[in-house]
């Protein structure tokens, strides 16, 4: 996309942001809802781009490790996330049923 894309003004909540990882944790059920079916929550959560060209990307999701020096560590197979420019990030283990959530602001 040449560095340009729609997604920087997306902007959301810390309790909202849980919400919606619990949304994905569940197979895409919340409270009672179905918000998206368990197959679109797999299919977002699996490699859908090349493999060999770069880090590996489900459809919005980052599926290999986190840009972190030791993620070898410390992100279990499976789990999957977005970080984002400014300081921001989502990480989701739904294996472990524990996402994390980092709200700052780098810029």
């Amino acid at each position: 996309m040449g560095g340009v894309a729609g997604h920087a003004g997306l902007f959301s909540t810390a309790d909202d942001l849980a919400r919606f990882a619990r949304m994905l944790i569940d197979g895409g059920h919340l409270d009672d809802v179905a918000v998206l079916t368990a197959q679109s929550v797999s299919t977002m959560t699996q490699a859908q781009s090349p493999l060999g060209e770069g880090r590996l990307r489900g459809l919005g999701w980052d599926v290999a490790q986190p840009p972190v020096s030791d993620a070898d560590r410390r992100v279990p197979d499976g789990s999957y996330g977005h970080t984002g420019y400014t300081g921001t990030m989502i990480w989701i283990d739904p294996v472990s049923r524990v996402y994390v959530i980092v709200l700052t602001n780098r810029t």
